[in-house]
């Protein structure tokens, strides 16, 4: 606020020189002092005293000409400090960073943290769709893999890769529940800078038909998942843009 107020008496400062500069020229004017300039010397002889004042006013130590002339108009547009509070990005909010796993930008879609993971949920895409990214326990000493290399590597053929994902599957939907299972496509890829197995899944259940996309590696000697699910019919255009945006700000640390 004082900084606007000296803006606007550097202002007025201003306005009072070359005012100044103006009466003391008519003031010569009106004395026949003038006869010796014409036309273009007028305009230098106006300007020379309009600078005379100018250094008069700085002499005194007047606050209007503390700055440049183009820093006083700046210091006057200057908004109140109330309208120049700096405010963080929209998108700021929207990452979530799980610490030494991961960072995600969820805009468009509602995170929740659960025992089993963290599930984000589109609210934008026409439809339910929903993401969950989780982590099993710690590998033991005795584990198969311990990396995610040796991990990969016993999934070198299509027939393992299904196998895997059959048994992955049958873990969340037990035999007996009657659901019908098929494996669509299936292999290796890459998503947050992590080589992982990605499979599609159809799960058919009495009524309705969910769709499965998982994701699979190792990180942090942990199994990583990461699973879309919607219903059948549920993909649209918004949804898939909403999709690949969310996949890809993903990031393994």
């Amino acid at each position: 606020m004082i900084d606007s107020m000296l803006g606007a008496l550097n202002l007025i400062a201003l306005v009072a020189t070359f005012a100044a500069g103006l009466g003391t020229f008519a003031f010569l004017r009106g004395h026949k002092w003038h006869e010796w300039a014409s036309g273009s010397v007028s305009v230098l002889a106006f300007v020379a005293v309009t600078l005379i004042w100018l250094v008069f006013y700085r002499a005194i130590g007047f606050p209007g000409w503390m700055r440049w002339p183009t820093q006083l108009f700046e210091s006057v547009s200057q908004p109140w400090p109330s309208q120049s509070v700096q405010t963080q990005p929209a998108s700021a909010g929207d990452v979530f960073v799980k610490p030494d796993y991961y960072s995600i930008n969820h805009k468009g879609w509602q995170h929740n943290t659960t025992p089993a993971g963290d599930v984000f949920t589109c609210y934008s895409c026409g439809a339910q769709f929903q993401v969950q990214l989780d982590y099993g326990p710690e590998l033991p000493a005795d584990a198969t893999y311990r990396s995610n290399k040796d991990f990969l590597a016993t999934l070198s053929t299509e027939a393992a890769q299904k196998d895997f994902a059959d048994s992955l599957i049958r873990r969340a939907i037990p035999l007996q529940s009657g659901f019908t299972i098929s494996i669509g496509r299936i292999g290796l890829s890459m998503i947050g800078g992590l080589d992982v197995l990605q499979f599609s899944a159809v799960v058919e259940m009495p009524g309705t038909i969910s769709h499965d996309n998982s994701m699979v590696g190792i990180h942090k000697n942990r199994m990583m998942k990461l699973t879309l699910n919607y219903f059948d019919g549920a993909m649209n255009e918004q949804a898939s843009a909403a999709i690949n945006d969310l996949y890809s700000s993903l990031r393994f640390f």
